[in-house]
């Protein structure tokens, strides 16, 4: 086994840990429950029953009355095709400046919150759509993190 390959093994056992520290050390113990197993991606499982707009083609009013007004959901398709991410976020550049980076998104086990950096945040514009900020309407106390 190369150093290289032995390196990014121990490095998925690390994360597995942390992530699902109940689940221990071995590297048999991951498979136990068989969540792969379970895990079909197939869209063939899915029943899709949401409409479905383009945001190039929808004006915000017809958005606000034919979806927000009456509470329908939809799936908004190119409402990104301006971000800087659709640039900067490429394999070969997210590997380039982040290759040794950690992250894990959520809590660890004793339930604290982990710190973040906003290093990606520039690249990131709120959809048109939903420019009104509601969360603010519930003050600074029970506001979840934001920029």
């Amino acid at each position: 086994m190369s150093s290289k390959h032995s390196k990014y093994e121990r490095r998925i056992r690390s994360a597995k840990l942390k992530a699902r520290s109940e689940l221990g050390d071995s590297p048999h113990s991951w498979y136990s429950c068989k969540y792969a197993d379970n895990f079909n991606l197939s869209l063939s499982t899915v029943r899709d029953c949401c409409p479905r707009i383009d945001a190039c083609k929808v004006a915000y009013e017809q958005f606000v009355a034919e979806y927000e007004h009456p509470y329908q959901p939809v799936v908004i398709h190119n409402a990104q095709t301006d971000w800087k991410a659709g640039e900067n976020w490429t394999l070969k550049l997210l590997d380039k400046k982040y290759h040794n980076e950690r992250f894990k998104c959520g809590e660890d086990d004793k339930g604290c919150p982990h710190s973040r950096r906003k290093k990606l945040l520039n690249d990131y514009m709120i959809c048109r759509y939903f420019k009104e900020d509601l969360f603010s309407l519930g003050g600074e106390k029970t506001r979840p993190p934001y920029r």
